[in-house]
């Protein structure tokens, strides 16, 4: 048991929720939505299966991350939690440059 507890303790420090999978323009998508205490609130993108192109969006204007809004980070939060949000493939869609 120690694994399970100590993989559940890293998630609630970190904030880190399930992948989510968007299909834009014949390509997938892993969306990670997290939250750090260093980084704040961004998400990970990363082309899937082949993982060839990648990228890290911002709510809280870290670094050189692309920027994106607290609600468009909001959106990706509630779809990692199981709510629908025909808002995401449109947000993903400007990230990724389609």
């Amino acid at each position: 048991m120690p694994i399970n507890y100590s993989i559940t303790h890293a998630i609630a420090l970190n904030m880190i929720w399930e992948k989510q999978f968007y299909v834009t323009a014949n390509r997938e998508w892993k969306v990670k939505v997290r939250r750090t205490g260093n980084r704040g609130r961004y998400l990970k993108i990363s082309s899937y299966p082949d993982y060839k192109q990648s990228l890290r969006a911002s709510a809280d204007k870290y670094k050189s991350y692309l920027q994106i809004t607290s609600d468009e980070w909001e959106v990706f939060y509630r779809t990692a939690k199981g709510l629908k949000d025909s808002r995401a493939r449109a947000i993903l869609d400007k990230l990724v440059g389609i």
